[in-house]
């Protein structure tokens, strides 16, 4: 096994630290002392610039929660009343130093992870003075902006309501005691239908259960448990289960009940106290088995639990920085070394668990670099290595010291090619890092003769009738044809003639198959005796247009001499003229309406233009004329359609369809300009 090297790109970082890079879906967050980047993984990338991620970078808040609660407290008495180590452990409380130090130390990040849902990204931030904060992307500027939310007042007044007053707060322990609960420690996230559920983890052992109300921008409490362990400074969960972790070591799983609002312990992962916290751990859940697999990390070693089975492996005098899931029993964990190693857990029976160990080959610098965290897509296909420089490397300048490196990778036992032609897809959104693989595969002129051959439009074979898997299947191929022309435009300076003759045929080809589908659909709710839209009315109108202008095209690069996939053309013009008949309207018995120029307000003549020379710009999905300032586009071809009223599309599509691409299978998106 082997890791190919796609990508690489540089950051400015203030500071990092293990386990600095976090992953959910096909978003990362790289975790910085000040600030947080977040990267999200486009949806194509050009040969100018091959890094497949958008980055965005985040300031944290300097807010500190807890003033409010201890502004009445005589911090400074309790200090000098107080004995040795009391007095000592106080100087070095955030709660102490914000209030009483000449320089209060600076807010750092503690924690960062982000979650999607319905399509949009939630990130959650909390810094070391126990503020928690949501971030969302602001619709037009798409920057990261916080939400003004209740979060700290809800643990205040709703789940830990206190009726002791602060001045009766006189000793070091009634002020841990009276604080801890409401200083948040770590966190976790999880989507439920809708709504966003965060857990927390506080100074005093607490787990608290929250649902965020995005219409409101408020938090409520579901439920919450004072656990058995002390400080927790680890929470991750997985379906409902949690795993915490305190800053004494040890390490337990709690059941969790959202429809119910409970929370149960379960047993100990580790019950020993070596103050050796639990820094990262990953679930997964075996379909045969059906058991959960929990491996986790401990300074140098890593534990694997199935269920109430224990297994335990380690490697001597390494640190582990990284761990992530490749598969529901294969890992990936990187050390210090620099050395990144296969992980297989496998369970013969209820009574034992098997290790099975191996190196995965790279070229990372390791002589040079360490890696400090990894992170995967969704399909576990592209691995992301952050890279940071040696300390005995790192000369004393402000350039070197913030500088980390982003590798992107493919494994050699994933083949995302393969994956992509053989999924069931309602939309491309669902393979966006697949077809991101393939981009990059292109571009870095890896296995093109396989994909030269899946492109081979000589041997398509045609269904009987039209299905989705047959569009699925031209759409792909669009899609690979695109990124070859780009690679060779940029390569040759040119684009090679056979792959310009692909482009000529799938381009027209899918917008004839994508009108065919809707007429098809249109003349079954006519079927159903349902009454047509107007809207529905002009887009039959203007797709029958439409096709037969598109047929034209077909029938002029029939006529080309030397054409490779002549044949091709020809069965499929017969194809699609076949369907056609099937489900095209009479137009004399539809409503006439005339289409005027958006932009000079004179009458179209021939579809395409206008009689002063306009040509006129048309809604993929419609085929109507587009408005001139409300559009959607695809974001991965950047095909545009009409937005003035977003129902109006879905006319044309049945209840359990998306309105997407009809070159791309890409949802599309409101252009916010």
């Amino acid at each position: 096994m082997n890791l190919t090297q796609l990508s690489t790109s540089e950051f400015k970082l203030d500071s990092v630290g293990d386990f600095c890079l976090s992953s959910n879906g096909n978003c990362m967050v790289l975790i910085g002392n000040s600030n947080i980047t977040i990267l999200e993984l486009m949806n194509s990338c050009d040969t100018m610039v091959l890094m497949p991620y958008n980055n965005k970078q985040i300031s944290i808040s300097q807010d500190k929660p807890i003033n409010g609660l201890i502004r009445d407290i005589d911090l400074v008495q309790i200090y000098e009343t107080g004995n040795i180590l009391e007095a000592q452990e106080l100087a070095l409380d955030i709660i102490y130093t914000a209030e009483c130090a000449t320089e209060p130390l600076k807010p750092r990040v503690l924690q960062a992870d982000i979650l999607n849902k319905s399509n949009e990204n939630v990130c959650c931030i909390l810094t070391t003075y126990g503020h928690c904060e949501i971030y969302k992307k602001a619709p037009i500027t798409e920057e990261w902006k916080p939400l003004d939310t209740n979060l700290s007042q809800v643990l205040i007044t709703d789940v830990f309501p206190s009726k002791e007053l602060s001045f009766h707060i006189k000793t070091y322990n009634d002020l841990k005691k009276f604080t801890n609960k409401f200083i948040i420690t770590c966190f976790a996230m999880s989507r439920q239908l809708s709504d966003v559920i965060i857990y927390l983890g506080t100074a005093a052992g607490h787990v608290v259960v929250l649902k965020f109300n995005e219409t409101l921008c408020k938090f409520e409490e579901i439920c919450h448990i004072k656990t058995s362990l002390n400080r927790l400074s680890y929470i991750a969960n997985y379906k409902n289960l949690l795993l915490i972790g305190c800053d004494q070591g040890t390490v337990r799983l709690v059941k969790s009940n959202i429809e119910n609002s409970s929370l149960q312990e379960l047993d100990y992962l580790w019950s020993k106290i070596d103050r050796m916290s639990c820094r990262k751990a990953v679930f997964t859940y075996n379909q045969c088995s059906k058991t959960y697999l929990v491996v986790f990390c401990k300074a140098a070693h890593v534990l694997a639990y199935c269920l109430d089975l224990e297994g335990y492996f380690g490697i001597k005098l390494l640190h582990h920085l990284a761990i992530e899931a490749i598969s529901e029993n294969e890992f990936m964990l990187t050390t210090i070394t620099g050395a990144v190693k296969y992980i297989k857990i496998l369970c013969p029976n209820k009574e034992e668990l098997n290790i099975e160990e191996s190196i995965i080959e790279h070229e990372f610098d390791s002589a040079n670099y360490q890696i400090l965290g990894v992170g995967a897509t969704a399909s576990k296909n592209l691995w992301s290595f952050l890279l940071y420089r040696n300390k005995d490397y790192v000369h004393q300048s402000k350039y070197t010291n913030s500088s980390a490196f982003l590798n992107v990778c493919k494994l050699s036992t994933q083949d995302s090619f393969i994956k992509l032609i053989n999924m069931n897809l309602p939309n491309m959104n669902i393979a966006q890092d697949l077809v991101m693989a393939i981009n990059l595969d292109i571009f870095n002129n890896f296995d093109v003769d396989k994909y030269m051959t899946y492109l081979d439009l000589e041997k398509l074979s045609f269904p009987l009738q039209l299905n989705e898997a047959f569009l699925q299947k031209l759409q792909i191929k669009l899609i690979i044809v695109r990124k070859l022309a780009n690679y060779q435009k940029m390569k040759y300076r040119k684009i090679k003639c056979q792959t310009n003759i692909d482009l000529q045929i799938l381009e027209p080809a899918l917008q004839l198959l994508h009108i065919v589908y809707r007429l098809r659909y249109l003349k079954q709710l006519t079927f159903q005796e349902i009454k047509l839209t107007q809207f529905q009315e002009q887009s039959i109108v203007c797709m029958q247009l439409k096709f037969d202008h598109l047929i034209k095209t077909f029938n002029i690069i029939n006529a080309e001499e030397d054409i490779k996939p002549q044949k091709t053309v020809e069965k499929f013009s017969l194809f699609i003229v076949n369907e056609y008949d099937n489900y095209k309207f009479n137009l004399d018995h539809l409503p006439k309406f005339v289409e005027n120029c958006t932009l000079c307000n004179h009458s179209i003549v021939d579809f395409v233009k206008c009689e002063q020379e306009h040509e006129v710009k048309r809604c993929i999905i419609s085929c109507t004329q587009l408005t001139l300032f409300k559009t959607k586009y695809c974001p991965h071809c950047f095909a545009l359609a009409r937005n003035d009223d977003d129902a109006k599309l879905q006319e044309l599509f049945s209840n359990d369809e998306c309105v997407r691409c009809i070159y791309c299978r890409f949802l599309l998106k409101q252009d916010n300009f």
